[in-house]
């Protein structure tokens, strides 16, 4: 799936980490998977710009910090 949202790590000027998806080899990765893509849909579809980093595992998706405020109001718990 393609998002318009979606940039690289390096152009997010004050990147703000809002998950860490561990597990995401093996027998857990299918529940860990679906989470990931449905935030990643929600930051899309708000307009919100964020890069996920696939580490194999973790998977660590952050945001700019100026967007922090979005996100919680998007009901998106941040750690």
């Amino acid at each position: 799936m393609r998002f318009k949202n979606k940039v690289h790590y390096c152009t997010l000027q004050r990147p703000f980490c809002i998950a860490v998806l561990r597990d995401n080899d093996g027998a857990a990765a299918k529940p860990i998977k679906a989470r990931l893509d449905e935030l990643m849909k929600k930051l899309d579809a708000n307009g919100i710009k964020f890069a996920a980093v696939d580490h194999k595992p973790p998977i660590i998706v952050s945001v700019e910090t100026r967007d922090v405020e979005a996100v919680k109001q998007l009901g998106i718990k941040i750690p």
